[in-house]
């Protein structure tokens, strides 16, 4: 609109003649007139996505911006969103032409939701999918806003088959129907996909194209892979034989370290693994339903389940519950932690993030997807230089690979056992220790027990010789059956007929536990701590090292106010001046070093306040007699029989309850070594009781190889 651009515009005769300057004048001009558009529809994307789809989002803006270098895209994952202050937010949403939020939930969706009510200008067009559904709800454009749309309507436009009446609804509403368009493009994955979308978010006025469809399904061994039809009927050209095979199910669009490295650790342990790689929701159904057909020749023995949620989608769950009915294999859950680092899962009380136990473990259960393990963890940062998004490509973690492989190959050997090869072990509750307490809320155990053993029987298990009544085996139990840690002559009496495990052998197989564990079985839960604590400083994981400070703490500090202990007052004092180092060490901009606490947190240990204290150097003194740690029961053939261990009688039983920081003592260890190890047990059936190990130090979900 300046005056140069008016007089540019203006007829004017050529003229070999007129003079250079006024000739570049209107040269410039005239590429002035031609550029203004171009700087015009520069524009500037926001957006957040999570670390999975990170790798996709860098490369499709890296290629929008070299076509289209005055255009920026600003991409963020859910951990930077909630480590940028309230002022870096703002200004980030305040200058964004366009807002995209992709499968954001939780806390970074709350906060989300909050900052673009008060920073995003009013006609900036917002496009939330896949996350919690009032975020979704924030999607708007050119035509409109969904503020006013059903939630219900909206969730069924995100099914893979949307019903009629939903798409009805979205055709009458142009702002639900674009946004249908646009998660289609996402959900189709690919760069290609990606690309489009991020183009069409800069430039409205660009239409959406028709997704390229990608692989729905991806069949692979070892470096080899078939892809969608030519993956059914030519498993052999993978090298696949007529063998009982693991299947690995994952998505096709999701990192391929994790199922690979599974794989690799099976086929090394002797058994043919197969990974099928599909998209998500009706292709993950049609492999399952027709899983046999597609892996033939190779037979399938056991699937591990990557993917999160519900197999098949929601619309699909019925169908992948009784495809996995018919398969009748094992079915274990693998997880891929995409929020937490391996130190932050390991020092971690919870284990996974509350947030997402129901997608990752308690919907997988219900389909009878079990006995979850953490096979990966969030990897080291890379920032990108164009994008700002910090991409976290996913870590294996090796030694939860082997203990799933381990896991699975176990199962496996169990389904090839005949019945009467079958080693069972049977244990039932015995609390508070002695002859008087075998039983259980509401349940005989003796009469349980004695039909167990009657069952097994008849179904083809070795047996033995059996007590003729359920008052028979009480009397068995009774004798040798029981836990009686403070008898010592009742002790000695029992030693004599029950098997245990030699105190030097034990020491033998202690000294291969994580040093962690070691420690706070002769230091007490004060040893593990203080080894965590200096973890997380080496580490620099401080934050998560002082939330583990807080949640131990806590619980020691309930249970010595509690104590009936002479020295009571000097450890509370000494509790309140170890807490308040710690948190000191692990501040962000610490003084100190953690280690020189190493002094006052043996020195409450040494209180001898029972649950602060260790059990001391190996074997202890719990249930050792004659220089064995024992193992009370009895057995019946290839089944025993006996009464889980005590977890710390010493600790009175109201401060013990619930108590996650107090160890089990020595013996309570031994005796799951002897039932692996030396009695072989192929599976542990406790009767009555959910067991004591629920309350053991560790997470809560989510274990690790060094939990209980």
């Amino acid at each position: 609109k300046s005056t140069p651009f008016k007089a540019a515009s203006r007829p004017c005769p050529a003229s070999n003649s007129e003079p250079f300057p006024m000739k570049a004048l209107r040269r410039m001009a005239s590429l002035l007139v031609i550029a203004t558009p171009l700087l015009a529809q520069a524009t500037t994307l926001f957006g957040v996505v999570t670390e999975r789809a990170a790798p996709t989002a860098i490369e499709a803006a890296h290629r929008h911006l070299a076509n289209h270098p005055n255009d920026r895209i600003l991409l963020r994952t859910p951990a930077q969103l909630m480590a940028a202050d309230d002022k870096q937010l703002g200004q980030w949403l305040s200058r964004a032409d366009s807002v995209l939020a992709v499968s954001i939930f939780g806390d970074p969706a709350r906060r989300l939701k909050d900052a673009l009510a008060r920073h995003a200008r009013p006609q900036t067009p917002i496009l939330a999918m896949n996350g919690e559904a009032s975020l979704n709800l924030m999607s708007r454009d050119a035509t409109g806003n969904l503020a006013n749309f059903p939630a219900e309507t909206l969730r069924q436009l995100a099914l893979e088959n949307p019903p009629e009446s939903a798409l009805t609804a979205a055709n009458a509403q142009p702002t639900a129907w674009q946004w249908l368009a646009a998660r289609r493009i996402w959900q189709a994955g690919g760069l290609d996909n990606t690309l489009a979308l991020f183009a069409h978010q800069l430039n409205p006025r660009q239409p959406l194209p028709t997704a390229k469809p990608e692989p729905t399904l991806r069949l692979r061994v070892g470096q080899q892979e078939l892809s969608d039809l030519a993956a059914w009927g030519n498993a052999a050209k993978l090298g696949l034989q007529v063998a009982p095979t693991v299947i690995v199910l994952d998505l096709a669009n999701m990192d391929g370290g994790a199922p690979a490295a599974l794989c690799r650790r099976i086929e090394q342990r002797g058994q043919a693994c197969v990974q099928v790689l599909t998209r998500w929701g009706g292709a993950s159904r049609e492999a399952l339903e027709r899983l046999p057909a597609l892996i033939a020749p190779a037979r399938p023995a056991a699937l591990v389940v990557l993917q999160d949620f519900v197999v098949g989608a929601a619309e699909g769950r019925e169908a992948v519950n009784e495809a996995f009915k018919k398969l009748d294999v094992p079915v274990f859950k693998a997880i891929r932690l995409s929020e937490r680092t391996a130190t932050q899962w390991r020092l971690s009380p919870d284990g996974l993030p509350a947030e997402s136990v129901q997608y990752r473990v308690a919907l997988p259960e219900l389909q009878g997807i079990g006995q979850p393990i953490v096979v990966s963890a969030l990897g080291k940062a890379q920032p990108d230089r164009l994008t700002g998004i910090e991409s976290r490509p996913p870590v294996v973690l090796d030694a939860e690979i082997d203990r799933l492989s381990a896991r699975v190959g176990r199962w496996l050997t169990l389904q090839s056992k005949a019945n009467r090869d079958k080693r069972l072990a049977i244990i039932y509750y015995n609390h508070p220790p002695g002859r008087q307490n075998i039983g259980a809320d509401n349940l005989d155990v003796p009469a349980t027990l004695f039909d167990m053993l009657q069952a097994l029987k008849a179904a083809g298990y070795t047996v033995g010789d059996l007590p003729a009544s359920p008052e028979a085996l009480l009397d068995r139990i009774m004798a040798h059956g029981v836990n009686l840690p403070e008898d010592r002559a009742a002790l000695k009496e029992l030693s004599a007929t029950v098997d245990g495990v030699k105190a030097a052998d034990y020491a033998r197989w202690f000294a291969t536990l994580p040093a962690r564990v070691q420690a706070e079985m002769t230091d007490g839960p004060l040893g593990r701590l203080h080894a965590e604590v200096l973890e997380a400083e080496q580490a620099n994981e401080k934050a998560v090292g002082r939330k583990r400070v807080d949640a131990v703490l806590k619980e020691l500090h309930h249970l010595v106010e509690g104590a009936d202990h002479p020295q009571r007052l000097p450890a509370i004092h000494d509790l309140q001046a170890l807490e308040a180092g710690y948190l000191a060490c692990l501040a962000d901009k610490a003084v100190k070093r953690c280690a020189a606490l190493g002094a006052l947190n043996r020195r409450l240990s040494a209180y001898g306040i029972e649950g602060l204290k260790g059990w001391g150097a190996t074997p202890g003194k719990v249930m050792v007699e004659g220089g064995r740690l024992l193992v009370p029961g009895m057995t019946f053939g290839n089944v025993f029989i006996g009464p889980q261990p005590p977890r710390g009688w010493e600790v009175d039983e109201e401060l013990l309850h619930a108590n996650t920081s107090v160890t089990p003592p020595h013996q309570y260890l031994a005796f799951y070594h002897w039932l692996r190890d030396r009695f072989k047990a192929d599976a542990v059936v406790h009767v009555g009781r959910h067991s004591t190990y629920e309350f053991l130090p560790g997470k809560a979900v989510g274990l690790a190889a060094d939990d209980y």
